[in-house]
């Protein structure tokens, strides 16, 4: 089994959220947009066992998606992130 952490840098067309996000929420989102690339999986098990992004994701970061922090590399063996999500269209009736 391969666990795949999900993340994802905004949504486009989705309704407004009820409540704001809690004050620096955004950590994972954050670090993964500033690499500029709109989609792509990162294989965590292939990072170098130190150095600064090995450390980094050995801390426990806040997500925007949910309510609380994860460490990744105690989480997850991969990370997708996907820089703009959209709603899925609604099925057309016949």
């Amino acid at each position: 089994m391969v666990v795949i952490g999900t993340y994802y840098g905004h949504g486009v067309g989705f309704p407004p959220p009820d409540a704001p996000p809690p004050p620096d929420a955004h950590g994972m989102e954050d670090l993964l947009a500033s690499l500029s690339i709109p989609r792509f999986i990162m294989d965590l098990r292939e990072l170098r066992g130190s150095g600064p992004l090995h450390e980094w994701f050995q801390l426990a970061h806040a997500t925007g998606q949910d309510a609380y922090t994860i460490v990744p590399l105690k989480a997850y063996d991969a990370i997708l992130f996907i820089d703009t999500i959209t709603p899925s269209p609604a099925p057309q009736k016949r």
